[in-house]
Parts: structure tokens; C-alpha cells; sequence
């Protein structure tokens, strides 16, 4: 009997061990739950569906860490409200999906009507680039994309998505679109890749 409870022991203590390890590799994606949910709203209300801010107000959260998200808590009152939902682990997880965001540039790119409203691409840091495409009028669009080597897309009214993408300089036309997609140079540098 006493060797059937060590065992149970032993396997008990190896099956949370091999459990934490399983979810540690899959923080960043706990993460991105816990921001898109936390609260029953998520993160992304105040800080865009990417962390990018998106004209909302919380800003860019893209690259932010434990600390970071810990003095937010403490010092925001909108954040205050998640103090009492988040655990120190579901903090971490948020971290490692911010963290994540934040290993590579984003350029936020507006389409309305039939204007694209692009952000001067000179300042992109990297070469892996999210293009995040936000829907800011009441009817779907399409964009064809094809020319920067990615699929069309179709956003419904007021929708975002976002698209990784290697970034190459240069002037690229959508269909339907006056303005083009401009990429310069840059610094391009990927540190984090």
C-alpha cells in the first residue's frame, strides 16, 4: 500500500509539473484570451484589438511587461476595475502576449470609403511587420493585397485585422484606392526575431 501511494505521489507531483510546463508554452496564447476577454470586455476596448491603441484611450500596450501592467492597476482607475479579476498568473500570461505584440513594429492602416488613410512607413525598426487594417466605415470593403504578396481581405463594418507581413520597401496599390501603400527603407533590424 505504501508503494501505491509513492507512486500515486510521484505521478501526482509529475502530472502538475508536465501540466505547468505544457501551459507555460502556450502563455502567450492564454494571453491573448485574457486580453480579448478579460473583464467580459477585454483589453481591447481601451487599447485597440492589437494593442496598438487604435485612437482609443489607453494607448499602445504593444511590448508592455509584468511591471508595467502591474503599476496600470494600481495607478489607472479603468484598470483598477481588473484588479479583482486577474491573478498574478493571468498577469503574466497578458505579459507574454504583450511582450509578444511588441517584438516587431505594426503599421495602422485606415480605410474609410474609398481612402486609405496610411501612417508614414519610414519609421518601421523591422523587418517583420503587422499591418493592421481597421474598417472605419459602415459598410464592408475589400482589399486586394495581392501586390505586397498577401491574400484580399474583406472587413465588415468596424472591423480590424491584422496581417504579418516581411516587410519590403516600397510604393504598393489597392485596387479601388487612390493612395498607395508607401514603405521606405528604414532601419530594418530585428533584434527580437
Amino acid at each position: 500500500m505504501a508503494r501505491f501511494l509513492l507512486k500515486l505521489s510521484l505521478f501526482s507531483l509529475l502530472s502538475v509539473w508536465l501540466g505547468v510546463w505544457a501551459r507555460a508554452g502556450n502563455s502567450a496564447e492564454i494571453g491573448q484570451q485574457l486580453y480579448l476577454n478579460a473583464g467580459g470586455y477585454g483589453c481591447q476596448v481601451c487599447h485597440g484589438q492589437f494593442g496598438h491603441g487604435a485612437g482609443q484611450a489607453g494607448g499602445n500596450v504593444r511590448g508592455a511587461g509584468l511591471a508595467k501592467i502591474e503599476q496600470a492597476i494600481k495607478e489607472q482607475p479603468t484598470m483598477q476595475l481588473l484588479a479583482t479579476e486577474l491573478t498574478f498568473q493571468d498577469l503574466n500570461h497578458l505579459a507574454e502576449y504583450l511582450t509578444e505584440l511588441g517584438r516587431h513594429d505594426y503599421l495602422a492602416i485606415q480605410v474609410e470609403e474609398a481612402k486609405l488613410q496610411v501612417p508614414n512607413g519610414s519609421a518601421l525598426a523591422t523587418n517583420k511587420v503587422d499591418l493592421i487594417f481597421t474598417n472605419q466605415g459602415f459598410t464592408e470593403v475589400f482589399l486586394d493585397l495581392h501586390e505586397m504578396g498577401l491574400p484580399s481581405i474583406k472587413l465588415n463594418p468596424l472591423e480590424s485585422k491584422m496581417l504579418p507581413w516581411l516587410r519590403k520597401p516600397g510604393s504598393y496599390s489597392v485596387p479601388g484606392y487612390d493612395q498607395p501603400i508607401v514603405i521606405n527603407q528604414g532601419q530594418g533590424k530585428d533584434s527580437n526575431d
